[in-house]
């Protein structure tokens, strides 16, 4: 009599935490808050605006933002790899190839020089979009820190628009 093989295939499941740090830092260097905001796929915080803000606080015409220090922590995970950083909108900012700055760093450094900058934005929501930015791993479940700066264009104002970015990873349970 032939054996019947039965082969189940059981789903990934949601990731229960999908957390972003902003790491608020004193004049002095050191570490005054960290602000933690869950993206996770779990019903309470799906498509949530409240999930990912964060400001740039007052930008004049001309003139670079602070930099806004965050880093991307899965804690339930075995491992996460593939980091990425999208810029997906702009807030009404007319995009240039100097103006979304970004650094990493596996330390808190209050000087860091965001050198490096957002080429173009992520208008398919694809990881492999040619525009994302590759982020190192501090840890297996942590990425480096991520330093962000706008640089506002003579002629624009930062006004109620929205600029969003978005992590792409892969993870392993």
């Amino acid at each position: 009599m032939p054996e019947t093989t039965t082969t189940t295939t059981t789903l990934a499941p949601a990731l229960k935490d999908v957390i972003t740090e902003t790491v608020i830092i004193a004049s002095d260097g050191t570490i005054t808050q960290v602000s933690v905001s869950s993206a996770s796929d779990n019903d309470d915080t799906q498509d949530s605006v409240f999930a990912n803000a964060l400001s740039f606080g007052a930008v004049a015409p001309g003139e670079t933002s602070q930099n806004l220090i965050i880093t991307l922590n899965i804690p339930f995970s075995r491992a996460i790899t593939n980091i990425k950083l999208g810029l997906m909108e702009t807030g009404g900012i007319t995009f240039g190839n100097s103006i979304f700055g970004l650094a990493t760093s596996p330390l808190i450094n209050v000087n860091i020089d965001t050198a490096s900058y957002f080429q173009g934005i992520n208008t398919t929501d694809l990881a492999s979009n040619s525009y994302n930015i590759s982020i190192p791993n501090k840890t297996q479940t942590t990425s480096d820190y991520v330093y962000l700066n706008i640089t506002l264009p003579d002629g624009n104002t930062l006004g109620t628009g929205v600029i969003r970015f978005k992590w792409f990873f892969d993870y392993a349970d």
